[in-house]
């Protein structure tokens, strides 16, 4: 069991990876707009640290239709925090409902400030916001640290002890979201090793300096034992023949930094390609049909349909495989497979496409299994009745929505394609889980779960929020487990460990506040895999 870990910015920070609040900030802004550092950013040093007065925000959450107060729904979010900074600053909190700083003191000899800051309990109903403004500064300061609650100053500690504890049940996490797979900085894309962020970064979001570090991934790795799956922007070039091929850097930090000998790297050539929604994708057919008409030396049109689509997605085979060959040549030939593990990922619902890219990589180059650990889907039981419905009012027709889904679409494995009909192409998982025997390899999901994103779009968060404490989420996650599992598929990657307050994904909405949903899960996971047997 695995599960996808969220990107790391103050709307969605309930999944409390960083010790450092700072690191998953939105970013730093004028002190007049301190919410906007996209269209008002203060001025950054080289280093990224700001050279003027600033504003913040480090956690934000939306308003909770229960009207419950902050200790029940983010009580990881109140407490006091223990700040750090060179430079002087008066900081004002203005925006932070319930809020106080306290113990301020400057160091002169080290030009160090130092201070706490407390926030208490208040309602959630209109939201959570816990943001700060730093005035009177002298030309900015640098190295702002603001630990969580229990974190003291000048601890090494990365990762917080509530992120941990909540992954603990897991044996992978993937850091698509985490790393800004679905768009770079301020929407431009990565294209060079250099331009990735360290562990020095301040920021290590998606709105001003970049994502996650690779280097915060590895050492995730490295302290915890657990596999880890990382994304490789769908921008850079790898056909780079020099020493700065992205992969190539890429593969030797991991070749040179990886030590725990329990861990295992999931590679996967970006995210979700065949989704127009994603810029990728758009960016990948025009690549390839650019690659065709220079005389499709990849075979891209190699069945001479001139379908610019089926162009895109056999070159999405052809980028992965250029991935794992690269890692070959760093990693060597017995770490492949074994500690580095390259996925092909392709729609669930469509299994003639994936169908096409293992035929594609096995005719044109080799056995896919020679450049591949896995192919992955996302298998998503969302709401779906014979009605069509597009709005389910009551807590009762979400779950029926749910579990007429998850019945009849996603849990047929030996029904091959008679579920077809609702654009799905003989849609059945066993469709997917055959394809992957056949060719010799695993059959993953990279995402999945429950899905109720239709309701939350018409605005029935209410309702979503209700259903969370329904045990039927527990009943229908046992259900997809037992099938899953018991029908040979191999690791399945939730989405995701946690969404704040009418968030539709999530675990948890505090992963220091258990849910029916995260309670199995925790079970399921205690469970050893020969119990899994079932498989209609």
């Amino acid at each position: 069991m695995g599960v996808n870990a969220a990107t790391l910015v103050d709307y969605d920070d309930t999944q409390h990876m960083l010790v450092n609040l700072v690191k998953s900030s939105r970013g730093f802004a004028s002190v007049n707009t301190p919410w906007d550092p996209v269209n008002s950013p203060a001025s950054v040093d080289s280093n990224g640290w700001p050279t003027e007065d600033f504003g913040v925000y480090l956690i934000t959450s939306p308003g909770d239709p229960l009207n419950r107060m902050v200790s029940q729904l983010y009580p990881s979010a109140l407490g006091t925090y223990q700040v750090s900074f060179n430079g002087t600053a008066t900081i004002d909190l203005g925006y932070t409902a319930n809020a106080s700083v306290q113990n301020q003191v400057y160091n002169s000899a080290t030009n160090t400030t130092t201070a706490s800051i407390t926030i208490g309990d208040q309602s959630a109903a209109g939201g959570f916001t816990f943001a700060a403004l730093f005035r009177n500064t002298n030309n900015g300061i640098q190295n702002l640290v603001i630990n969580r609650p229990g974190i003291p100053l000048g601890s090494s500690q990365i990762f917080s002890t509530e992120f941990l504890n909540a992954v603990q049940p897991f044996a992978a996490v993937r850091f698509m979201d985490s790393l800004c797979t679905n768009g770079g900085p301020m929407g431009a894309v990565i294209t060079s090793w250099s331009q990735r962020n360290t562990t020095a970064t301040p920021l290590q979001n998606n709105l001003v300096q970049g994502c996650l570090s690779y280097d915060y991934i590895i050492e995730f790795a490295n302290e915890t034992g657990k596999d880890v799956w990382i994304n490789i922007p769908y921008s850079v070039d790898l056909t780079d023949a020099s020493p700065n091929n992205f992969v190539t850097q890429l593969a030797t930090l991991i070749k040179n930094t990886l030590t725990n000998p329990n861990a295992h790297v999931y590679v996967e050539w970006s995210n979700e390609v065949w989704n127009n929604a994603n810029t990728q994708s758009g960016y990948n057919t025009q690549a390839a049909v650019a690659e065709v008409a220079s005389g499709d030396p990849d075979h891209f049109n190699f069945d001479g349909g001139n379908n610019q689509y089926y162009e895109g997605y056999r070159r999405i085979a052809y980028q992965s495989m250029l991935v794992s060959n690269l890692f070959r040549a760093v990693v060597g030939n017995s770490a492949m497979m074994t500690t580095i593990r390259p996925v092909l990922a392709m729609q669930y619902s469509y299994q003639h496409l994936l169908e096409d890219n293992l035929y594609y990589t096995n005719r044109f180059y080799d056995a896919p299994n020679n450049f591949f650990y896995a192919v992955a889907g996302a298998p998503y039981w969302n709401l779906y009745n014979p009605s069509n419905n597009t709005s389910f009012p009551t807590v009762d027709s979400l779950f029926q929505g749910m579990q007429y889904n998850l019945t009849q679409f996603i849990l047929p494995y030996t029904d091959v394609g008679s579920t077809s009909g609702i654009g799905q192409d003989g849609y059945s998982p066993v469709n997917f889980l055959g394809l992957a025997q056949y060719y010799g390899l695993k059959s993953l999901a990279y995402e999945g779960g429950p899905d109720v994103s239709i309701n939350n779009a018409s605005k029935a968060t209410l309702v979503d929020e209700q259903s969370l404490s329904d045990p039927r989420y527990a009943t229908m996650e046992q259900q997809f487990y037992n099938q899953w599992f018991g029908c040979g598929n191999d690791l399945m990657v939730y989405y995701n460990l946690s969404t704040p307050v009418t968030g539709q994904w999530g675990l948890y909405e505090d992963v220091t506040v258990p849910t029916v949903k995260s309670q199995q899960m925790l079970q399921i996971s205690t469970t050893p895999l020969a119990n899994f047997t079932q498989c209609k």
